[in-house]
């Protein structure tokens, strides 16, 4: 006997076979949404936060007569795309920014996040799905792997020179096969905790790599600083790997002129640091030491100021 994922569920369109006779109205949850990419024949390729707001959607197209045909409901670039017939693009587009605040997990409040690609997620999922890299005397972990620094032989780093990621080429054989590494070679994005202290720590080992990398790294990783945003001691190069925030040379990197990293916009980034909840995730478990002079520049009456304009899903 075939068993159906609806088998021990009910919801209001569960017994529906034809996409014509699908029931939209405020009573459809997530098993409405699924059953009706099941009636397009297609598959829901988004997490399970942003359900609602898909819903809402439907419930509004609904109303302007919708046909009900879609075919593709699917996360691109952190934000919802949902492919219809393109007179309601304006409505849709409406939706595909608001996703842009929502976490992708759970519906909670989300910021965009660069790990290698965009996702919008909450601080707490955002962590969830960091790698974190560890070390010890003969080699770094990252997710309770242990990575030889005898076993890698070359390194290079992506082609536009920006140094955000690393290739490690290690001796045939040695690496674990997993979705990150591939042909001898373990991919590392700055997108990981502990990215800066690896190129320091690559500066020690024997391993031979191209003069203008270790140069390159000798002269913009060995210092690490205090971030004047969270307080962490993680800025390496050009942005700090705890808040993720460019320094005041990655400002004028993109074009802005040096000291434009001032207090008012110091301040403005704290209190996004804050409304992220980066602040209570940071203390809870601290991956950096923490400046003990570091000051916080607004005030509390600021902070919930801030939090009555932030965006409201």
């Amino acid at each position: 006997m075939i068993h159906s994922k609806y088998d021990q569920v009910e919801f209001l369109n569960k017994q529906c076979t034809l996409l014509e006779d699908f029931v939209i109205n405020d009573q459809i949850n997530a098993y409405d949404l699924e059953k009706l990419a099941d009636l397009n024949r297609i598959t829901l390729q988004i997490y399970a936060g942003w359900y609602p707001l898909v819903i809402e959607l439907i419930q509004k197209l609904d109303k302007l007569g919708w046909d009900k045909r879609v075919s593709c409901i699917k996360e691109k670039y952190a934000s919802l795309r949902f492919y219809t017939d393109n007179k309601y693009d304006d409505l849709i587009e409406e939706y595909e920014s608001r996703s842009r605040h929502i976490c992708e997990i759970c519906g909670e409040r989300g910021e965009n996040r660069h790990r290698g690609w965009e996702q919008t997620l909450c601080r707490e999922h955002h962590l969830e799905n960091t790698r974190y890299i560890h070390f010890d005397p003969n080699g770094f972990m990252i997710n309770d792997v242990l990575y030889w620094w005898s076993d890698i032989t070359n390194i290079s780093t992506d082609e536009d020179q920006k140094y955000t990621c690393l290739w490690l080429k290690f001796r045939p054989g040695v690496l674990p096969r997993n979705d990150w590494n591939d042909d001898d070679q373990l991919f590392v994005h700055d997108s990981m905790r502990g990215y800066g202290e690896l190129l320091q720590r690559l500066l020690q080992e024997s391993i031979p790599f191209n003069y203008g990398l270790r140069n390159h790294i000798k002269i913009h990783f060995s210092q690490v600083e205090f971030c004047l945003i969270c307080g962490y001691e993680a800025v390496y190069y050009k942005k700090c790997e705890c808040c993720e925030n460019l320094s005041d040379k990655g400002y004028v990197s993109i074009g802005y002129k040096p000291g434009e990293l001032d207090q008012e916009k110091i301040k403005d980034l704290q209190l996004d640091w804050f409304l992220d909840d980066g602040e209570l995730f940071e203390s809870q478990n601290p991956f950096y030491p923490k400046n003990p002079e570091h000051r916080i520049l607004f005030t509390q009456e600021e902070l919930e100021e801030r939090k009555k304009w932030t965006f409201d899903f």
